[in-house]
Protein backbone atom coordinates (compact mmCIF):
# COMPACT_ATOMS: atom_id res chain seq x y z
CA UNK A 1 0.00 0.00 0.00
CA UNK A 2 1.06 3.78 -0.71
CA UNK A 3 2.97 4.75 2.79
CA UNK A 4 2.03 8.16 0.97
CA UNK A 5 -1.99 7.79 1.59
CA UNK A 6 -1.88 9.53 4.57
CA UNK A 7 1.65 10.90 5.61
CA UNK A 8 1.75 11.09 9.89
CA UNK A 9 3.72 15.04 9.37
CA UNK A 10 1.79 18.29 10.02
CA UNK A 11 -0.99 17.58 7.69
CA UNK A 12 -2.29 14.85 9.34
CA UNK A 13 -5.41 16.00 10.75
CA UNK A 14 -9.06 15.65 11.89
CA UNK A 15 -10.01 18.33 9.53
CA UNK A 16 -8.05 17.05 6.25
CA UNK A 17 -8.80 13.34 6.68
CA UNK A 18 -12.58 14.67 6.62
CA UNK A 19 -11.67 16.43 3.60
CA UNK A 20 -10.73 14.25 1.61
CA UNK A 21 -13.18 11.47 2.89
CA UNK A 22 -15.98 14.31 1.60
CA UNK A 23 -13.93 14.91 -1.74
CA UNK A 24 -13.84 11.42 -2.35
CA UNK A 25 -10.27 11.24 -2.37
CA UNK A 26 -10.19 8.61 0.33
CA UNK A 27 -12.16 5.93 1.50
CA UNK A 28 -12.51 4.59 4.94
CA UNK A 29 -11.54 1.10 4.31
CA UNK A 30 -8.03 2.36 2.53
CA UNK A 31 -7.38 4.48 6.24
CA UNK A 32 -8.04 1.85 8.11
CA UNK A 33 -6.66 -0.87 5.97
CA UNK A 34 -3.00 1.27 5.95
CA UNK A 35 -3.29 1.66 9.77
CA UNK A 36 -3.83 -1.76 10.59
CA UNK A 37 -0.63 -2.35 7.96
CA UNK A 38 1.44 -0.06 9.85
CA UNK A 39 0.28 -1.71 13.13
CA UNK A 40 1.70 -5.14 12.02
CA UNK A 41 4.87 -3.71 10.46
CA UNK A 42 5.67 -1.79 13.96
CA UNK A 43 3.95 -2.88 16.87
CA UNK A 44 6.15 -6.38 17.07
CA UNK A 45 9.10 -3.91 18.33
CA UNK A 46 6.42 -0.83 19.59
CA UNK A 47 3.98 -3.36 21.61
CA UNK A 48 1.76 -0.08 21.51
CA UNK A 49 -1.55 -2.15 20.32
CA UNK A 50 -2.18 -4.66 22.58
CA UNK A 51 -5.40 -6.15 20.20
CA UNK A 52 -6.48 -5.47 16.86
CA UNK A 53 -10.03 -5.14 16.69
CA UNK A 54 -11.44 -7.90 14.02
CA UNK A 55 -14.29 -5.53 13.18
CA UNK A 56 -12.46 -2.67 12.46
CA UNK A 57 -12.40 -2.88 8.75
CA UNK A 58 -16.03 -3.96 8.68
CA UNK A 59 -16.58 -0.77 10.63
CA UNK A 60 -14.99 1.07 7.55
CA UNK A 61 -16.82 -0.83 5.05
CA UNK A 62 -19.92 0.52 6.59
CA UNK A 63 -18.91 4.32 6.50
CA UNK A 64 -17.95 3.70 2.95
CA UNK A 65 -21.57 2.62 2.77
CA UNK A 66 -22.99 5.54 4.52
CA UNK A 67 -24.40 8.73 1.62
CA UNK A 68 -23.84 10.89 4.92
CA UNK A 69 -20.28 11.68 6.00
CA UNK A 70 -20.99 14.55 8.10
CA UNK A 71 -20.19 12.94 11.37
CA UNK A 72 -17.65 14.80 13.41
CA UNK A 73 -15.10 12.20 13.42
CA UNK A 74 -16.33 10.22 10.32
CA UNK A 75 -13.67 7.13 9.46
CA UNK A 76 -11.04 8.86 12.39
CA UNK A 77 -9.23 5.84 13.22
CA UNK A 78 -8.39 5.69 16.99
CA UNK A 79 -6.61 3.62 19.77
CA UNK A 80 -8.77 2.88 22.78
CA UNK A 81 -6.74 2.26 25.94
CA UNK A 82 -7.06 -1.00 27.48
CA UNK A 83 -8.97 -0.23 30.83
CA UNK A 84 -12.30 1.17 28.70
CA UNK A 85 -14.64 -1.31 27.97
CA UNK A 86 -15.22 -2.28 24.04
CA UNK A 87 -18.29 -4.89 23.36
CA UNK A 88 -16.38 -6.41 20.37
CA UNK A 89 -12.76 -7.10 22.41
CA UNK A 90 -11.70 -8.00 26.21
CA UNK A 91 -10.41 -5.22 28.04
CA UNK A 92 -7.89 -6.27 30.54
CA UNK A 93 -6.00 -3.27 32.11
CA UNK A 94 -2.94 -5.52 31.17
CA UNK A 95 -3.39 -8.14 33.42
CA UNK A 96 -4.41 -11.64 32.55
CA UNK A 97 -6.74 -12.13 35.23
CA UNK A 98 -8.97 -10.03 33.35
CA UNK A 99 -8.23 -11.22 29.93
CA UNK A 100 -11.02 -12.98 29.22
CA UNK A 101 -13.87 -13.20 26.91
CA UNK A 102 -15.39 -9.29 25.93
CA UNK A 103 -17.83 -7.22 28.51
CA UNK A 104 -20.10 -7.39 25.90
CA UNK A 105 -20.07 -3.21 27.12
CA UNK A 106 -19.03 -0.35 25.52
CA UNK A 107 -18.01 2.72 28.02
CA UNK A 108 -20.39 5.23 27.16
CA UNK A 109 -17.52 7.39 26.17
CA UNK A 110 -16.75 4.55 23.46
CA UNK A 111 -20.39 4.69 22.80
CA UNK A 112 -20.01 8.35 21.90
CA UNK A 113 -17.15 7.92 19.39
CA UNK A 114 -18.98 5.07 17.34
CA UNK A 115 -22.06 7.75 17.05
CA UNK A 116 -19.76 10.33 15.80
CA UNK A 117 -18.11 8.08 13.32
CA UNK A 118 -15.01 7.07 14.70
CA UNK A 119 -12.95 3.27 13.50
CA UNK A 120 -11.58 1.73 16.63
CA UNK A 121 -8.46 0.11 15.23
CA UNK A 122 -7.90 -1.91 18.52
CA UNK A 123 -6.90 -1.36 22.37
CA UNK A 124 -3.97 0.13 23.63
CA UNK A 125 -1.22 -1.06 25.56
CA UNK A 126 -1.10 0.41 29.03
CA UNK A 127 1.10 0.02 32.41
CA UNK A 128 -0.78 -2.78 34.16
CA UNK A 129 -3.52 -2.00 36.59
CA UNK A 130 -2.92 1.57 35.54
CA UNK A 131 0.48 1.89 37.35
CA UNK A 132 -1.28 1.58 40.76
CA UNK A 133 -0.28 -2.18 41.76
CA UNK A 134 3.32 -1.62 42.81
CA UNK A 135 5.04 1.33 43.88
CA UNK A 136 8.15 0.20 41.56
CA UNK A 137 6.42 -0.35 38.43
CA UNK A 138 7.82 0.26 35.11
CA UNK A 139 5.73 2.07 32.87
CA UNK A 140 4.24 0.80 29.93
CA UNK A 141 4.55 -2.52 30.74
CA UNK A 142 1.58 -5.01 31.04
CA UNK A 143 1.53 -8.71 31.21
CA UNK A 144 -0.96 -9.08 28.29
CA UNK A 145 0.61 -6.90 26.15
CA UNK A 146 4.40 -6.69 27.17
CA UNK A 147 6.80 -3.38 27.06
CA UNK A 148 4.82 -0.62 25.52
CA UNK A 149 8.39 1.29 23.50
CA UNK A 150 9.15 5.01 22.74
CA UNK A 151 9.36 5.91 19.20
CA UNK A 152 11.70 8.21 19.69
CA UNK A 153 14.19 6.09 21.62
CA UNK A 154 14.60 2.25 21.63
CA UNK A 155 14.77 1.09 25.43
CA UNK A 156 13.33 3.95 26.34
CA UNK A 157 10.09 4.45 28.44
CA UNK A 158 6.97 5.76 26.76
CA UNK A 159 5.88 6.66 30.53
CA UNK A 160 2.23 6.12 31.82
CA UNK A 161 -0.14 4.49 32.06
CA UNK A 162 -1.65 5.35 28.66
CA UNK A 163 1.57 4.56 27.23
CA UNK A 164 0.09 2.84 24.26
CA UNK A 165 -2.19 5.60 23.32
CA UNK A 166 0.61 7.75 23.28
CA UNK A 167 2.99 6.24 21.76
CA UNK A 168 0.28 4.58 19.12
CA UNK A 169 -0.17 8.44 18.13
CA UNK A 170 3.38 9.55 17.91
CA UNK A 171 4.45 6.54 15.35
CA UNK A 172 1.65 7.21 13.32
CA UNK A 173 -0.49 3.96 13.99
CA UNK A 174 -3.44 5.72 14.67
CA UNK A 175 -4.86 9.56 14.08
CA UNK A 176 -5.92 9.49 17.62
CA UNK A 177 -6.38 7.73 20.99
CA UNK A 178 -7.96 7.80 24.14
CA UNK A 179 -6.15 7.38 27.46
CA UNK A 180 -6.93 7.66 31.03
CA UNK A 181 -5.73 9.72 34.15
CA UNK A 182 -5.33 9.45 37.85
CA UNK A 183 -2.20 11.52 38.31
CA UNK A 184 -0.28 12.23 35.18
CA UNK A 185 -1.28 9.19 33.18
CA UNK A 186 -2.14 11.07 29.89
CA UNK A 187 -0.60 14.45 30.02
CA UNK A 188 2.84 12.33 31.12
CA UNK A 189 3.12 9.73 28.56
CA UNK A 190 1.50 12.88 25.80
CA UNK A 191 4.63 14.85 27.08
CA UNK A 192 7.76 12.04 26.70
CA UNK A 193 6.26 10.97 23.42
CA UNK A 194 6.00 14.40 21.27
CA UNK A 195 2.07 14.57 21.48
CA UNK A 196 -0.43 16.57 22.52
CA UNK A 197 -2.68 15.17 25.40
CA UNK A 198 -5.89 16.58 27.17
CA UNK A 199 -6.79 15.42 30.97
CA UNK A 200 -10.30 17.05 31.08
CA UNK A 201 -12.05 18.39 34.27
CA UNK A 202 -13.31 15.52 36.13
CA UNK A 203 -16.68 14.53 35.69
CA UNK A 204 -16.79 16.22 31.91
CA UNK A 205 -16.75 12.68 30.42
CA UNK A 206 -18.31 9.54 31.83
CA UNK A 207 -15.93 7.21 33.74
CA UNK A 208 -18.57 4.77 33.61
CA UNK A 209 -17.42 0.95 32.41
CA UNK A 210 -13.61 2.37 32.78
CA UNK A 211 -11.17 0.30 34.86
CA UNK A 212 -10.88 2.86 37.66
CA UNK A 213 -8.92 3.98 40.63
CA UNK A 214 -10.26 6.75 41.80
CA UNK A 215 -13.52 8.13 41.41
CA UNK A 216 -12.56 11.62 42.50
CA UNK A 217 -9.56 12.02 40.37
CA UNK A 218 -10.06 9.34 37.37
CA UNK A 219 -11.37 11.31 33.63
CA UNK A 220 -10.70 9.21 30.13
CA UNK A 221 -9.12 11.99 27.29
CA UNK A 222 -7.49 12.43 23.99
CA UNK A 223 -4.41 11.84 22.96
CA UNK A 224 -3.88 13.67 19.20
CA UNK A 225 -1.60 14.73 16.84
CA UNK A 226 -2.29 18.27 17.26
CA UNK A 227 -4.39 20.64 19.42
CA UNK A 228 -7.18 21.04 16.95
CA UNK A 229 -7.81 17.22 17.20
CA UNK A 230 -7.99 17.05 20.65
CA UNK A 231 -10.46 19.55 20.71
CA UNK A 232 -12.52 17.85 18.42
CA UNK A 233 -12.77 14.66 20.19
CA UNK A 234 -13.14 15.90 23.55
CA UNK A 235 -16.44 17.69 22.03
CA UNK A 236 -17.64 14.72 21.19
CA UNK A 237 -16.52 12.43 24.58
CA UNK A 238 -17.96 15.98 26.55
CA UNK A 239 -21.22 16.36 24.78
CA UNK A 240 -20.06 20.09 24.37
CA UNK A 241 -20.25 22.29 21.37
CA UNK A 242 -16.92 22.28 19.59
CA UNK A 243 -16.60 25.80 19.11
CA UNK A 244 -14.84 28.37 21.55
CA UNK A 245 -12.91 31.17 21.34
CA UNK A 246 -10.18 32.29 22.89
CA UNK A 247 -9.99 35.02 25.02
CA UNK A 248 -9.42 38.64 23.50
CA UNK A 249 -6.59 39.50 25.70
CA UNK A 250 -4.70 36.20 26.78
CA UNK A 251 -3.10 36.64 29.88
CA UNK A 252 -0.13 33.24 30.89
CA UNK A 253 1.47 32.34 34.48
CA UNK A 254 4.88 31.24 34.30
CA UNK A 255 6.77 29.22 36.66
CA UNK A 256 9.41 26.64 37.15
CA UNK A 257 9.22 24.09 40.26
CA UNK A 258 12.92 24.72 41.89
CA UNK A 259 14.13 20.90 41.52
CA UNK A 260 12.21 19.35 39.55
CA UNK A 261 13.85 19.24 36.41
CA UNK A 262 17.33 18.72 34.41
CA UNK A 263 18.56 22.38 33.75
CA UNK A 264 18.64 21.86 30.15
CA UNK A 265 15.08 21.41 30.31
CA UNK A 266 14.58 24.45 32.22
CA UNK A 267 16.56 26.13 29.24
CA UNK A 268 14.38 24.90 26.81
CA UNK A 269 11.20 26.39 28.09
CA UNK A 270 12.69 30.09 29.07
CA UNK A 271 13.42 29.95 25.19
CA UNK A 272 9.90 29.79 24.12
CA UNK A 273 9.01 32.52 26.45
CA UNK A 274 9.32 35.20 23.63
CA UNK A 275 7.02 32.95 21.00
CA UNK A 276 4.33 32.87 24.60
CA UNK A 277 4.52 36.68 24.34
CA UNK A 278 2.84 36.36 21.16
CA UNK A 279 -0.13 34.88 22.21
CA UNK A 280 -0.66 37.50 24.79
CA UNK A 281 0.56 38.76 28.28
CA UNK A 282 2.96 36.22 29.76
CA UNK A 283 3.43 36.66 33.48
CA UNK A 284 6.07 35.24 35.60
CA UNK A 285 4.31 33.66 38.98
CA UNK A 286 5.34 31.58 41.94
CA UNK A 287 4.70 27.82 41.77
CA UNK A 288 1.94 26.59 43.63
CA UNK A 289 4.17 24.09 46.18
CA UNK A 290 1.68 20.79 46.21
CA UNK A 291 4.33 19.30 48.42
CA UNK A 292 2.81 19.27 51.86
CA UNK A 293 -0.54 17.44 49.38
CA UNK A 294 1.50 14.66 48.42
CA UNK A 295 0.75 12.07 51.42
CA UNK A 296 -2.85 12.43 50.84
CA UNK A 297 -3.19 12.39 47.54
CA UNK A 298 -1.64 8.76 48.18
CA UNK A 299 -3.97 8.38 50.88
CA UNK A 300 -7.25 9.08 49.28
CA UNK A 301 -6.27 7.21 45.81
CA UNK A 302 -5.68 4.10 48.33
CA UNK A 303 -9.27 4.00 49.73
CA UNK A 304 -11.10 5.08 46.68
CA UNK A 305 -9.18 2.40 44.56
CA UNK A 306 -10.35 -0.18 47.02
CA UNK A 307 -13.77 0.66 47.09
CA UNK A 308 -14.29 1.36 43.44
CA UNK A 309 -12.45 -1.33 42.36
CA UNK A 310 -14.53 -3.81 43.92
CA UNK A 311 -17.64 -2.18 43.31
CA UNK A 312 -16.84 -2.50 39.62
CA UNK A 313 -15.55 -5.63 39.74
CA UNK A 314 -18.30 -7.10 41.75
CA UNK A 315 -20.66 -5.87 38.61
CA UNK A 316 -18.27 -6.93 35.73
CA UNK A 317 -19.27 -9.48 33.24
CA UNK A 318 -17.41 -12.21 32.78
CA UNK A 319 -15.24 -15.00 35.13
CA UNK A 320 -12.17 -12.43 36.64
CA UNK A 321 -11.74 -12.15 40.41
CA UNK A 322 -15.23 -10.20 42.54
CA UNK A 323 -12.44 -7.97 44.69
CA UNK A 324 -9.16 -6.63 45.24
CA UNK A 325 -8.40 -9.48 47.78
CA UNK A 326 -9.55 -12.01 44.64
CA UNK A 327 -7.01 -9.88 42.69
CA UNK A 328 -4.21 -10.11 44.94
CA UNK A 329 -4.41 -14.35 45.73
CA UNK A 330 -4.76 -14.22 42.23
CA UNK A 331 -1.46 -12.39 41.41
CA UNK A 332 0.22 -14.37 44.42
CA UNK A 333 -0.98 -17.70 42.18
CA UNK A 334 -0.29 -16.64 38.77
CA UNK A 335 3.09 -14.53 38.83
CA UNK A 336 3.78 -12.35 36.23
CA UNK A 337 6.79 -11.35 34.08
CA UNK A 338 7.66 -8.91 36.58
CA UNK A 339 6.25 -10.40 39.92
CA UNK A 340 10.00 -9.36 41.49
CA UNK A 341 8.39 -5.89 41.57
CA UNK A 342 5.63 -6.87 43.89
CA UNK A 343 1.98 -5.60 44.65
CA UNK A 344 2.72 -3.55 47.43
CA UNK A 345 0.41 -0.67 46.27
CA UNK A 346 -2.65 -3.84 46.25
CA UNK A 347 -1.36 -4.60 49.42
CA UNK A 348 -1.69 -1.36 51.18
CA UNK A 349 -4.93 -0.36 49.51
CA UNK A 350 -6.64 -3.79 50.85
CA UNK A 351 -5.76 -2.79 54.77
CA UNK A 352 -7.48 0.17 54.15
CA UNK A 353 -11.25 0.28 55.88
CA UNK A 354 -14.59 2.01 53.45
CA UNK A 355 -15.13 5.53 52.79
CA UNK A 356 -15.90 6.50 55.91
CA UNK A 357 -12.95 5.98 57.95
CA UNK A 358 -11.49 9.74 59.33
CA UNK A 359 -8.00 8.69 58.18
CA UNK A 360 -10.14 8.91 54.45
CA UNK A 361 -12.18 12.10 55.51
CA UNK A 362 -9.22 14.05 56.57
CA UNK A 363 -7.38 13.85 53.28
CA UNK A 364 -9.90 13.62 51.20
CA UNK A 365 -11.27 17.26 52.46
CA UNK A 366 -8.15 18.41 53.31
CA UNK A 367 -7.98 18.32 48.93
CA UNK A 368 -10.89 19.40 48.08
CA UNK A 369 -10.59 22.66 50.14
CA UNK A 370 -6.74 23.33 49.28
CA UNK A 371 -5.96 21.47 45.60
CA UNK A 372 -8.23 23.58 44.19
CA UNK A 373 -7.44 26.41 46.38
CA UNK A 374 -4.14 26.72 45.47
CA UNK A 375 -4.66 26.72 41.33
CA UNK A 376 -7.40 29.53 41.37
CA UNK A 377 -5.93 31.69 43.99
CA UNK A 378 -2.32 31.50 41.49
CA UNK A 379 -4.45 32.36 38.68
CA UNK A 380 -6.64 35.08 40.41
CA UNK A 381 -3.60 37.12 41.98
CA UNK A 382 -3.03 38.03 38.40
CA UNK A 383 -5.80 37.65 37.04
CA UNK A 384 -4.44 35.00 34.51
CA UNK A 385 -6.62 32.77 31.92
CA UNK A 386 -4.13 29.59 32.42
CA UNK A 387 -0.94 28.77 33.83
CA UNK A 388 2.00 27.30 31.68
CA UNK A 389 4.72 25.26 32.85
CA UNK A 390 6.82 22.10 32.25
CA UNK A 391 4.98 18.93 31.67
CA UNK A 392 7.79 16.83 32.91
CA UNK A 393 11.55 15.57 32.07
CA UNK A 394 12.29 13.83 29.05
CA UNK A 395 12.08 9.85 28.39
CA UNK A 396 14.05 7.42 30.91
CA UNK A 397 15.38 4.52 30.09
CA UNK A 398 13.03 1.42 31.08
CA UNK A 399 14.19 -0.65 34.02
CA UNK A 400 12.50 -4.13 34.18
CA UNK A 401 15.13 -4.85 37.39
CA UNK A 402 13.69 -2.00 39.95
CA UNK A 403 11.31 0.23 37.82
CA UNK A 404 10.68 3.68 36.68
CA UNK A 405 13.21 6.37 37.69
CA UNK A 406 11.87 9.57 36.02
CA UNK A 407 11.68 12.93 36.66
CA UNK A 408 8.94 14.67 38.29
CA UNK A 409 6.53 16.65 36.78
CA UNK A 410 3.57 19.10 37.21
CA UNK A 411 0.83 16.74 37.05
CA UNK A 412 0.07 16.16 40.59
CA UNK A 413 -2.13 19.36 41.62
CA UNK A 414 -4.35 19.67 38.46
CA UNK A 415 -5.11 15.66 38.95
CA UNK A 416 -5.98 16.37 42.98
CA UNK A 417 -8.31 19.29 42.16
CA UNK A 418 -9.76 17.69 39.02
CA UNK A 419 -9.13 21.02 36.88
CA UNK A 420 -8.30 20.79 33.10
CA UNK A 421 -4.52 19.88 32.10
CA UNK A 422 -3.66 20.41 28.78
CA UNK A 423 -0.04 19.00 27.48
CA UNK A 424 1.80 19.56 24.08
CA UNK A 425 4.87 19.58 22.08
CA UNK A 426 7.69 22.04 23.69
CA UNK A 427 10.66 20.66 21.71
CA UNK A 428 13.76 18.17 22.46
CA UNK A 429 15.97 17.54 24.99
CA UNK A 430 19.40 15.71 23.53
CA UNK A 431 16.33 14.19 21.10
CA UNK A 432 13.74 13.62 23.30
CA UNK A 433 10.52 15.17 23.66
CA UNK A 434 9.66 17.53 26.46
CA UNK A 435 6.04 19.54 26.89
CA UNK A 436 4.71 22.20 27.67
CA UNK A 437 1.42 22.29 30.46
CA UNK A 438 -1.16 24.44 29.94
CA UNK A 439 -3.62 24.26 33.42
CA UNK A 440 -6.66 26.22 33.27
CA UNK A 441 -9.69 26.88 35.67
CA UNK A 442 -12.34 24.19 36.38
CA UNK A 443 -14.95 23.42 33.32
CA UNK A 444 -12.94 25.75 31.36
CA UNK A 445 -11.91 22.96 29.15
CA UNK A 446 -12.96 24.14 25.89
CA UNK A 447 -11.20 27.70 26.66
CA UNK A 448 -8.07 26.21 27.52
CA UNK A 449 -8.15 23.84 24.40
CA UNK A 450 -8.24 27.38 22.19
CA UNK A 451 -5.30 28.86 24.26
CA UNK A 452 -3.60 25.56 23.59
CA UNK A 453 -4.51 25.98 19.97
CA UNK A 454 -2.77 29.29 19.82
CA UNK A 455 -0.10 28.69 21.75
CA UNK A 456 0.85 25.24 18.98
CA UNK A 457 0.82 28.09 16.58
CA UNK A 458 3.11 30.27 18.20
CA UNK A 459 5.76 27.33 18.88
CA UNK A 460 5.02 26.38 15.00
CA UNK A 461 5.03 22.44 16.27
CA UNK A 462 2.69 19.82 15.88
CA UNK A 463 3.14 15.71 16.88
CA UNK A 464 7.76 15.57 16.93
CA UNK A 465 8.76 13.37 14.12
CA UNK A 466 10.37 9.92 15.26
CA UNK A 467 11.82 7.14 12.63
CA UNK A 468 8.52 5.68 12.72
CA UNK A 469 6.78 8.57 11.27
CA UNK A 470 9.80 9.80 9.19
CA UNK A 471 9.55 6.34 7.30
CA UNK A 472 6.72 7.80 5.55
CA UNK A 473 8.56 9.85 3.68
Amino acid sequence: MDLDLMPFDEQATITNLLSRYRHGALSVREVTAFCLERIERYNTELRAVLAVNPNALARADALDQSADKSAPLFGVPMLIKDNIETADQPTTAGSTALAGAPTGRDAPLVTALRDAGAVILGKANLSAWANFQTSRSVSGWSDVGGQCMNPHRADYTPSGSSSGSAAGVAAGLCLAAIGTETSGSIVSPASVNGVVGLKPTVGRVSAEHIVPISHTQDTAGPLTRSVADAAAIDAVLAGESSGTNAPQAIRLGAFITAGRHPEDVETLFRSVFGKLQTVGALVHVEAPDDRPLGKHLYTRLLYEFKADLNAYLASRPGNAPDSLKELIAYNNAHPGALAHLGQDVFEASELKEGLDAPEYLESHNLLLEEAGSMINATLDEADLHALVTITNGPSWRIDHENGDDGTLGCAALPAMAGFPHLTLPMGLVDGLPVGLSLIGRHGADRELLAIGARVEAALGLAALPNRFTHSDK
